[in-house]
């Protein structure tokens, strides 16, 4: 991300530290949506702001976008906090506990093998970024539909096995309006 990814401001700029809405000096600024945990690490390694880090900024923010029930209520958390890229990775471990933090209940089951995931778990975007990389698909009984405002730009060569296929250990997206289409970059499997 640090060399293909614009950089319009400086991802240290104090005015991002604050919260939303932000000072109109940075309306360039496109921030990283991503789980909590990558925060300091995304921002070191790719020089970009993040909407949450290490410190617990953004931490509610960045476990509602990605247990967000649809891809409208998403965009507008992201769109709120001016993120133009998205990083999903792996959030089965601490999912249920992200699903009480938000007073919900669990989107993954216990049993013998290990967790399940429940049908709410597939209408998530975690889900629908991490696990069907935007395209949408299928699952018994269900049908997920693509996401029409985020672009697959990266994917890493590194994957990780989930429900019989391998899936990548993390993937970049950038939010896009409709007319780019789900998905609409990076192809290939991981």
């Amino acid at each position: 991300m640090r060399a293909k990814v614009p950089h319009a401001i400086d991802a240290c700029d104090p005015g991002l530290l604050g919260p939303p809405p932000f000072p109109g000096s940075l309306a360039r600024a496109s921030a990283v949506m991503a789980p909590w945990s990558l925060g300091h690490m995304l921002l070191y390694e790719a020089r970009l702001p993040v909407v949450a880090n290490n410190f617990g900024y953004g931490f509610l923010d960045s476990i509602r976008f990605f247990l967000a029930p649809s891809e409208e209520a998403a965009l507008a958390i992201a769109r709120r906090h001016r993120a133009r890229w998205v990083v999903a990775t792996d959030l089965v471990p601490p999912m249920n506990d992200y699903a009480s933090y938000l007073g919900r209940p669990p989107l993954l089951q216990y049993g013998p093998d290990g967790p399940v995931p429940t049908a709410a778990y597939f209408g998530t975007m975690q889900s629908r970024l991490y696990d069907f990389e935007a395209r949408g698909g299928s699952v018994p009984g269900l049908e997920i539909a693509p996401l029409k405002h985020f672009r697959l730009i990266h994917r890493s060569q590194s994957a990780i096995p989930r429900g019989g296929r391998w899936v990548a250990r993390w993937a970049v997206y950038e939010i896009v309006d409709e007319a780019q289409g789900p998905g609409a970059a990076g192809g290939g499997g991981p």
